[in-house]
């Protein structure tokens, strides 16, 4: 192999390893953000499952029960 075939050789290599690390960072990007989107679902899915607790209690109650509640909370404020 000639001096000069080697140097290109290894140009080739590097430049392959550069593509894969290219490639392998684009992945852990694309991972980091699966993660970060399934934590947010999550939580609205807390918060969804809270709000939705307190409208059937509000819904359970009587007409009487809740204009207390709404004058006890509007006197709050």
């Amino acid at each position: 192999m000639l001096r000069s075939s080697r140097g290109i050789a290894l140009f080739e290599v590097l430049v392959a390893l550069a593509i894969l690390s290219g490639a392998g960072l684009a992945l852990l990007d694309l991972v980091t953000g699966g993660f970060r989107a399934e934590r947010d679902a999550r939580e609205r899915e807390r918060v969804l499952a809270v709000e939705e607790r307190v409208l059937t209690a509000v819904t359970l109650l009587k007409r009487g029960e809740l204009d207390r509640r709404l004058v006890d909370t509007r006197s709050v404020r």
